[in-house]
């Protein structure tokens, strides 16, 4: 007689298989020390709780001449499972503020690791994440315990959107690196265009990218001190509005 596998974590399902075989007709007999008998060649059995519990085969072979029996006995032990729980602070906050602290309350479990639903993942039992964008994300704990045995449970964090938007009057692009780079500060948007222009009407700069600015160059070289006029294009992510900001900036240069 033997089983599948010889390690099992609560609650187990076990499949037993009888290697015996006769040209005679068989006839098995299972006990469980769990009050389960069986008379199946291979019987699945549930064993819970946690516990060293006991099989014994019986096999009866009626041959020609005389009956005969042969009897096995197997142990199976079945470990307790550590219990997975953790608490989040917060569960709703914005892009802002877009931290958020673990706190293990797992109990009987040696490892822990985390999957925070944003393709990354980490390992510690108590600890904080930082996501990059809006969005409902569910974070799932596992944890290990001392026999390898594993519990997982999860969790939905809401990281909301915000919207802001500030964009300075002055910059000098002077070399002193203070100042050097004219763009707006901007949360919250897509759909992206920001342009400069001088004050005839001519475009200077374009970019679709919220993080690129003007320099203030133009065909390689440093404008003059002047007021140059600004446009910008975007969507609100928060409301999917569209908007349309223009302005004037000053361009200084050091004496």
């Amino acid at each position: 007689m033997g089983t599948l596998e010889y390690k099992y974590c609560d609650p187990a399902t076990i499949r037993f298989v009888s290697l015996s075989e006769s040209e005679d007709p068989l006839t098995y007999y299972w006990n469980f020390s769990n009050n389960k008998t069986s008379t199946l060649k291979e019987p699945e059995i549930l064993f819970t709780p946690a516990g060293t519990y006991y099989a014994q085969l019986t096999i009866y072979s009626k041959g020609i001449c005389n009956d005969t029996s042969y009897s096995a006995v197997s142990t199976v032990s079945v470990f307790p499972v550590p219990v997975s729980a953790f608490s989040l602070t917060p569960t709703q906050t914005t892009i802002f503020d877009p931290i958020i602290f673990i706190k293990s309350k797992a109990s009987d479990a040696i490892h822990y690791s985390y999957s925070f639903g944003d393709g990354t993942s980490d390992e510690f039992a108590n600890g904080y994440h930082i996501y990059q964008d809006p969005g409902n994300y569910v974070i799932t704990q596992y944890v290990t315990n001392g026999y390898e045995c594993t519990d997982s449970s999860s969790q939905v964090v809401t990281i909301l959107p915000e919207y802001r938007f500030w964009i300075p009057d002055a910059f000098s692009p002077d070399g002193n690196d203070v100042n050097e780079i004219f763009m707006p500060i901007a949360f919250g948007i897509d759909h992206y265009q920001f342009e400069i222009f001088d004050r005839w009407g001519r475009l200077i700069f374009k970019t679709s990218d919220p993080h690129e600015g003007w320099n203030g160059m133009y065909k390689g070289e440093v404008c003059k001190q002047d007021v140059y006029v600004w446009r910008i294009e975007f969507r609100n992510v928060v409301d999917g509005r569209h908007e349309l900001r223009c302005g004037h900036v000053t361009l200084i240069k050091s004496l």
